[in-house]
């Protein structure tokens, strides 16, 4: 398995972090263990409180997903498989966010929420953990 990376959109590169943790690339050992503790408290807040919005913003919006992410995605998959993965991505999309239960407006005062603790935890800070 190789570690493949997208071309950069919006000025910025797109890794995948499952191949990495595949690879066995360790990017936290540098850490004490309870900035690793901190780092999965981070994680997991991302993942339950930011991602179901992403979701929604990216996947759901019509608007956004017409004009961003369908042409995005159609310029770097080959045609039936563009169309295949596209709708897969996007019902998976939909099944996240209804099994949180909540409606657009909660999810986003939750995203906003979440992001704003995080940029208090930030501060001034070049990063939450440590010096790298």
């Amino acid at each position: 398995m190789f570690l493949y990376i997208w071309p950069a959109e919006f000025g910025l590169p797109s890794m995948d972090i499952e191949s990495l943790q595949f690879m066995d690339i360790v990017l936290d050992n540098d850490l004490v263990p309870s900035q690793l503790c901190d780092f999965d408290a981070y994680s997991a807040l991302l993942k339950q409180k930011i991602r179901p919005a992403l979701l929604q913003t990216f996947w759901l919006d019509k608007y956004n997903y017409n004009s961003i992410i369908h042409n995005c995605y159609t310029q770097h998959l080959i045609f039936p498989y563009g169309l295949y993965y596209m709708e897969k991505k996007r019902s998976k999309a939909n099944a996240a966010v209804k099994s949180t239960r909540k409606s657009q407006q909660q999810i986003t005062m939750d995203a906003v929420q979440a992001l704003n603790m995080l940029s208090a935890k930030l501060s001034d800070n070049k990063y939450f953990c440590g010096d790298k």
